[in-house]
C-alpha cells in the first residue's frame, strides 16, 4: 500500500527564469503534466521628477508625470517644457506608463495544459532616495496597471515585507478564485483618466498616495501582488505590470518649495520564493 501511494503521487516541475537567473520550482499536481517555462522579465525601476518654481506656479495647475531616470541623473530624459541643459530630472505633461515587469508562460507541448493558469506572487518594494519633507498629502500619486491579464494587489505594508509574501497573498487568491475581484488592479486598457489633480478614489486598486513615503531617507513600503498567468501560444505577450507617477501642482496651495527637490523612487519587483503554482478558478 505504501509503495502504491508513493508511486501514485506525481509531481510536475517547471522552471522560472528571472532576470537571467533560472530557479527550479515544484508544483504539486494530481497528474503528471508537462508544464511550461515561466519567464519573468524585469522592466524599468527608477522614476524621478524635478521641477522649477515656474512649474509649480499657482496659475499653472495640473500633473507633472515622472520620467524613467535610468542609472544617470543627466538630462537625457528631457520632455515637454524642460530645458535640456538643466541638471534636473524631467517630467512629461502627459502620463507615461512604464513596464515594471512581464511574466509569460511559453507554449506547452500538451494541449491539455493550454487552459492552465498560474498564480505568481510578486512583491513590489518602493524605496525613496532622499527625504523631501515639503511633500504633503495629495502631492505625489503612484499608479500601477495590469496589462493582458489579471493582477491582484494588497494594501501597502510598511518596510521591506517581502518575507511575508505567501501569507499576504492567500486572501487575494481566494478572492479571485471566487470571482469576487476585490483586489483586482486597474487594467491599462480600460483605465480612467488620471490627468490634472485627480486623487485616489476609495477601493481603487493600484492607486497610491506616496507623499508620506518621503518623510525619511531610504524609506520603504511593500506591495504584495499576484500575477495571473495563462499558458498560451508563442504569440501570447504574457501579463505585464505598468507604473506611472505624477506630481500634482495644485491651484489652491503654494508648492514653490518643491522646486529643485530630488523626488525619486525605485520600484523593485521580486518573485516569491515559492514560485508560481497551478490554480483552477471556481
Amino acid at each position: 500500500t505504501l509503495l502504491v501511494a508513493v508511486v501514485g503521487a506525481t509531481f510536475a516541475y517547471f522552471s522560472i527564469s528571472t532576470a537571467g537567473t533560472t530557479t527550479s520550482t515544484t508544483v504539486v499536481n494530481t497528474q503528471a503534466q508537462k508544464l511550461p517555462i515561466i519567464t519573468m522579465t524585469a522592466g524599468k525601476a527608477n522614476f524621478g521628477i524635478s521641477v522649477t518654481a515656474t512649474d509649480m506656479a499657482l496659475n499653472n495647475p495640473g500633473a507633472r508625470w515622472a520620467m524613467y531616470t535610468g542609472d544617470e541623473e543627466g538630462p537625457e530624459n528631457a520632455s515637454s517644457g524642460k530645458n535640456e541643459d538643466a541638471n534636473l530630472y524631467h517630467w512629461s505633461a502627459s502620463e507615461v506608463k512604464y513596464d515594471l515587469f512581464n511574466i509569460k508562460a511559453t507554449e506547452t507541448t500538451s494541449s491539455e495544459n493550454d487552459t492552465l493558469q498560474y498564480e505568481c506572487p510578486i512583491t513590489i518594494t518602493l524605496t525613496v532616495k532622499d527625504k523631501v519633507e515639503e511633500l504633503t498629502e495629495g502631492d505625489l500619486i503612484l499608479y500601477l496597471y495590469s496589462k493582458d491579464g489579471d493582477v491582484l494587489v494588497s494594501e501597502p505594508a510598511d518596510g521591506d515585507d517581502t518575507a511575508n509574501s505567501e501569507s499576504k497573498t492567500n486572501a487575494l487568491i481566494t478572492d479571485w478564485e471566487n470571482s469576487t475581484n476585490s483586489y483586482l488592479m486597474e487594467k491599462s486598457s480600460t483605465s480612467t483618466s488620471h490627468a490634472g489633480d485627480a486623487k485616489c478614489t476609495e477601493n481603487e486598486r493600484g492607486c497610491y498616495d506616496i507623499s508620506s513615503l518621503f518623510e525619511l531617507k531610504d524609506e520603504t513600503k511593500t506591495l504584495h501582488t499576484v500575477v495571473i498567468v495563462s499558458a498560451g501560444n508563442e504569440a501570447d505577450n504574457g501579463t505585464t505590470v505598468e507604473a506611472s507617477m505624477k506630481l500634482v501642482n495644485s491651484a489652491t496651495k503654494d508648492q514653490s518649495d518643491l522646486a529643485g527637490q530630488d523626488i525619486r523612487v525605485t520600484l523593485t519587483s521580486k518573485l516569491a520564493e515559492g514560485g508560481c503554482k497551478v490554480i483552477t478558478k471556481k
